[in-house]
């Protein structure tokens, strides 16, 4: 987490993308709008915070990225993103493509 909050407060990001969210405690320091996709969240804090948009995609990641365009949701593209899914380098890099 101490990672995630360093690079935001670096970088500062208008927007964010998480996939493998589940509990909330990492999109919880980031403070720019965000997507977060999971398919079983476990969320028990507030992770929206004073942010405009958060959408939370309750999903396998490969249906989201099937279903929706990022582009739509934020046409100026993603500024940050942390791929936490199902932490094996062949969903990564589906994630990441």
């Amino acid at each position: 987490m101490d990672l995630l909050r360093f690079l935001s407060q670096r970088l500062r990001p208008s927007s964010y993308l998480e996939v493998g969210t589940q509990s909330g405690d990492s999109v919880a320091v980031i403070e720019c709008d965000a997507i977060c996709v999971n398919p079983d969240f476990v969320i028990s804090q507030n992770i929206i915070k004073t942010r405009r948009r958060t959408f939370l995609f309750q999903m396998m990641s490969d249906d989201f990225f099937a279903d929706y365009d990022l582009r739509v949701l934020f046409p100026r593209g993603v500024d940050m993103t942390f791929l936490d899914g199902l932490h094996r380098v062949e969903f990564l890099l589906r994630d990441f493509s």
